[in-house]
């Protein structure tokens, strides 16, 4: 699977907020460190699925975002959004370990993970 066509983003946020159905993009606050860039999807790449009963499952290439300044900053999650000029989200994640620290000279990774359910 890769987003290749589809113009979107992928980025950082440094708020405490907690991803819900009723999200907007505005309840983020898009990271600003020395280093961060949003990255755009067509640099994700997904591996072929594993199917295990009812249940298939991937997981995609490893984002990076470095911590090129001189001090320690504070991340919450990720989220997708529109690439360029953001007006949507189409998705957000809370780090299970939020906030994490990223130490001056310090990188956040993230690797995406996909699962879906056959309920029929």
């Amino acid at each position: 699977m890769r987003f290749a066509t589809c113009v979107i983003a992928l980025g950082v946020f440094c708020s405490w907020s907690g991803p819900s159905s009723a999200s907007l993009l505005t309840d983020f606050t898009e990271a600003t460190f020395t280093g961060y860039n949003a990255i755009p999807g067509s640099n994700q790449t997904w591996g072929a699925p594993a199917v295990a009963g009812h249940i298939s499952q991937t997981t995609s290439n490893n984002f990076v975002w470095n911590n090129t300044g001189g001090s320690t900053v504070q991340v919450y999650g990720v989220f997708v959004t529109d690439f360029g000029t953001p007006t949507l989200l189409y998705l957000a994640e809370r780090d299970p370990n939020a906030p994490v620290s990223i130490p001056a000279g310090g990188s956040y990774l993230y690797t995406g993970n996909v699962q879906f359910k056959s309920i029929n």
